[in-house]
C-alpha cells in the first residue's frame, strides 16, 4: 500500500514538475524576445531617423522646386522695376459721417 502512495505522489510531483519547467521556459521566451526587440529597435532607431530626415529634406526641396516665381526673381536685371499686383485704390471718403446724438450719463 505504501509503495503505491508514493508511486502516485511520485507521478503527481512530476506532472506538476514539467507544468512548471514548460511555464518557466514561456517565460524565458517571451523575455528574451521582449529584451531582444528592445535592442534591435535601439540600434535601428538611429538609422530609421536618418531615412526619415533625407526623405523629408527630399520632399521640401521638391516642393520648392516646383515653385515657378521663384527662379524668376534672381534672374531680373538689377535696377529694373515690376509691379505684379496693383493697389488698391480707396473710393474718396464720405466727410459727413453722421449726426450727433447728444447722450445723457445714467447713474
Amino acid at each position: 500500500m505504501n509503495i503505491r502512495l508514493f508511486v502516485r505522489l511520485w507521478l503527481f510531483l512530476e506532472g506538476i514538475l514539467i507544468t512548471m519547467m514548460t511555464f518557466l521556459k514561456t517565460i524565458l521566451i517571451v523575455l528574451l524576445v521582449y529584451f531582444g526587440l528592445k535592442f534591435l529597435i535601439r540600434l535601428a532607431t538611429p538609422y530609421l531617423m536618418r531615412y526619415l530626415s533625407k526623405k523629408a529634406g527630399q520632399q521640401f526641396e521638391k516642393f520648392f522646386d516646383d515653385i515657378p516665381n521663384m527662379n524668376n526673381q534672381t534672374q531680373e536685371k538689377e535696377g529694373s522695376i515690376t509691379i505684379d499686383k496693383m493697389p488698391k485704390r480707396n473710393p474718396q471718403s464720405n466727410n459727413k459721417v453722421g449726426e450727433y446724438v447728444d447722450y445723457e450719463e445714467v447713474e
